[in-house]
């Protein structure tokens, strides 16, 4: 052995033999075996990812951070001795890893540029929000990879640190525990279970500890009799698989904990008009306006689809139309009494969109849409989307709703913008007759109605009487309301009264309606006869051409939908525009008849769709091992630096969410960006203690605020100055904003621009003074609060 003062007798001081003088464990027995397990523990809880992102090169970015991860933390303990020293060049190595593997596209000749910085703060800061926000599966973006990367690297960095530092064998196994919790946490909610992958996980840290605790044992192991150890490791061997596989068979209270539900949607829509209000307005327009094109491919070669299981009857034979083709925009699912509205929560979403119900003889589509004078914010799609690629502007979105299947973008102008579409669609099927409808919580929704009136209950009972199962309920209901004249210039409306005007008039003339009141009538009747209904909203696809087509105001078109298992949401159209007003127009399509079978009344030709050579390595000087013990202070300093980062993380996240709350509502056209400038006032002015109650009109709003700042003495200071600020801002705004949400017409570019002035000058005066003005309140409080006391 070399003398003491050499450099290695300065590295690696001999290892402290046992005291009953069996040799010191080796050095090389906790080297490159360990640290490969270490990584490849940390690469294996990326596999939960998988299931979260569409494509498997995020799992790939995470391995080969966890790759990166160990390789540094193995650098760090060969040349590195003091803790601070090993965390920097591990944040470091996690800074530079990070760019060239996640943030690599936003690189120029090989080098990070102002923009690389700006999106890895902001991947870092909000990543984990934009988890829980978007919708599964999610695109490989360096906003959704950033942080699920830097879990796994630490995992690496950490284990092989802790494998190269302690003595205590299960200590590696810590780092990796947390990882797999994070990583199940966030992404292990989607319809995958990882067994395989926490069970080979297990094997590894199992592998690892025994690997451990043989290298670090100081004397020969011996099994004597009477001792109690095998047994009980056979006997905590033997719980662990039967909790395990005894847990699988107990009954569940329901889904796993979805934490994303409590995480409000990242994508803000600017309120629009009822959708189904809008058919009308647009089939009255004097001229009719292009609105899209779409192209379809994939059906039978490029054959037309027909939009109908069955063609029966003739145009004004039995009141059934030949078939049309239609393509959705929104479905409309929940009625106040007087009008249809969408739950819908769209979730920011990536190219692959979440899968719905899987219909086994579904037909693949491909729809090129280019959109020319669509407003959105709904985008048209044909039966339930499955992906979607395009390009829809900077920082805009698309969001997917993976209940009704239908797709949204939050772009402030939408001509131009050309997107395909991948869906699919059911064909025709004949088993529809005995096919049973959808049962059970998830379609409760689509069956509630308030307070039916008794005459709409008793028809819809008088109309289904004679029929049996579903299918031909709906049918009857159907060809009912098909009977009834047609006027789109009726009476507008789409509540119980207004039904009620429909379907109990006497003469035609008042019996006659459009759309709104037929597509609402049949809902509230079909949902009175059990049947889970909806409303639809899009566009007829007519012409010649059976691939592509021009969609004007002119096809504006709304239908109904009932959900009928095994073959999704299927369509009935309860409108006859031929019986009475049509537009010009507007021509029917001549489509080929089939003779209805005789069991049941003809069928109303319903759509069916998808809801349709490691060098020796330099061991760092270890304790004996009588003096060996649990590291609480690496424990606790872990625990009070993730206290430390816990409150600092708490004002960042509130700071991000209200900054990205007012970036969307201060984006979109001139009338949603009023309307964000007002709602930012008046969230301004609660925080210096004027709440404003969502339930007052702009008006009141502006009054309150102006009584709040009447009850402040002038030398009040700041605190008064902020209200004094708010209500001048709130009476400025108040008739822009009341134009801007009630009036026909959007507000100009020119009273966007004067809102968001106000709203700047306001967060400027009010970002200078709330800080004083809140001293100011404390310091009056605790007064008032001596004055009390005396």
């Amino acid at each position: 052995m070399e003398a003491p003062g050499t450099r290695l007798s300065r590295a690696t001081p001999p290892l402290a033999a046992d005291p009953r003088g069996a040799p010191a464990p080796s050095p090389s027995n906790r080297g490159p075996l360990a640290a490969l397990l270490c990584i490849a523990g940390a690469a294996l809880t990326a596999v939960p990812y998988g299931s979260f992102f569409a494509s498997g090169n995020a799992v790939i970015r995470l391995a080969e951070g966890a790759i990166a991860g160990g390789v540094i933390a193995w650098l760090c303990a060969v040349f590195l001795r003091r803790p601070l020293a090993i965390a920097a060049v591990g944040a470091a190595g996690l800074a530079v890893s990070a760019v060239y593997i996640v943030l690599g596209n936003t690189l120029t000749h090989g080098l990070p540029q102002t923009s690389t910085l700006r999106v890895g703060r902001q991947a870092l800061v909000g990543g984990w929000a934009a988890m829980l926000s978007v919708g599964a599966p999610a695109g490989t973006t360096a906003r959704l990879v950033m942080d699920p990367y830097a879990v796994t690297y630490t995992a690496a960095f950490t284990a092989l640190i802790l494998a190269r530092r302690t003595r205590v064998a299960l200590a590696p196994a810590a780092a990796l525990m947390v990882a797999e919790l994070v990583a199940l946490f966030f992404a292990g909610v989607q319809p995958t279970t990882h067994l395989a992958q926490c069970a080979g996980l297990f094997v590894l840290v199992l592998v690892l500890s025994a690997l451990r605790t043989h290298a670090l044992r100081t004397g020969p192991m011996r099994i004597r009799a009477g001792n109690p150890a095998p047994i009980q490791a056979v006997a905590v061997l033997v719980v662990m698989v039967i909790a395990t596989l005894g847990a699988r068979a107990l009954p569940m209270d329901g889904k796993r904990f979805d934490p994303s539900t409590l995480v409000r949607s990242a994508l803000s829509l600017h309120p629009t008009v009822n959708p189904l209000a809008e058919v009308r307005a647009q089939l009255q327009r004097p001229q009719a306006e292009d609105l899209f094109s779409v192209r379809i491919s994939g059906a039978n070669g490029g054959e037309r689809l027909s939009s109908r299981a069955t063609n029966t009857g003739a145009a004004g034979d039995d009141g059934l139309g030949g078939g049309i083709d239609l393509i959705q925009c929104a479905a409309l699912d929940s009625f106040s009494g007087s009008q249809w509205s969408s739950s819908a929560a769209y979730l920011v979403s990536g190219p692959d969109l979440a899968p719905g119900p899987v219909q086994p003889d579904a037909t693949r589509l491909t729809e090129q849409i280019s959109l020319t004078g669509l407003s959105g914010p709904f985008l048209p799609t044909i039966g339930r989307p499955s992906t979607i690629t395009g390009s829809f502007g900077t920082d805009a979105v698309v969001g997917f709703d993976t209940v009704s299947g239908t797709l949204v973008t939050d772009a402030a102008k939408l001509s131009g913008v050309s997107y395909k579409v991948t869906s699919a669609v059911s064909p025709s099927s004949s088993a529809l007759e005995n096919a049973p409808v959808g049962t059970g919580s998830a379609y409760a929704p689509y069956l509630a109605l308030p307070s039916v009136p008794p005459d709409l209950s008793a028809l819809a009972a008088t109309i289904t009487s004679n029929y049996q199962g579903p299918y031909a309920k709906a049918v009857a209901i159907e060809r009912y309301l098909r009977q009834l004249p047609y006027n789109v210039n009726a009476q507008p409306g789409e509540s119980y009264a207004a039904l009620e005007r429909m379907l109990d008039a006497e003469d035609p003339q008042s019996a006659a309606a459009y759309g709104e009141q037929h597509v609402s009538a049949f809902a509230v009747l079909a949902r009175s006869a059990g049947l889970p209904t909806r409303i639809a909203v899009g566009y007829a696809l007519t012409g010649v051409n059976a691939s592509q087509y021009t969609v004007t105001t002119a096809d504006a078109y709304a239908w109904d939908q009932v959900y009928f298992q095994g073959h999704g949401w299927v369509d009935f159209d309860p409108t006859d525009p031929n019986r009475g007003f049509r537009l010009p127009d507007q021509q029917p399509l001549e489509v080929a008849v089939t003779v209805p079978t005789p069991s049941i009344p003809p069928p109303p030709t319903p759509i069916t769709s998808v809801p349709s050579a490691t060098p020796t390595p330099i061991v760092p000087p270890v304790a004996p091992r009588q003096h060996s013990a649990f590291p609480w202070r690496a424990v606790a300093g872990t625990g009070v630096g993730l206290l430390v980062c816990a409150a600092a993380a708490v004002p960042l996240i509130r700071a991000s969410t209200r900054r990205r709350r007012r970036r969307a509502r201060l984006s979109g056209g001139p009338s949603h960006r009023v309307a964000g400038a007002w709602l930012e006032i008046c969230d301004r002015l609660g925080r210096a203690g004027v709440p404003i109650p969502p339930t007052q009109t702009v008006v009141e709003a502006a009054r309150t605020a102006e009584a709040a700042a009447a009850r402040e003495p002038l030398g009040r200071g700041r605190t008064a100055r902020i209200r004094r600020r708010a209500a001048e801002s709130l009476a400025t705004l108040a008739p822009l904003t009341d134009r801007a949400v009630f009036a026909p017409h959007p507000v100009s570019e020119s009273d966007a621009q004067d809102a968001l002035t106000v709203e700047r000058e306001f967060r400027s005066e009010f970002s200078r003074i709330s800080g004083a003005a809140r001293m100011i309140r404390r310091r009056d409080r605790a007064a008032r609060g001596k004055k009390g006391q005396r």
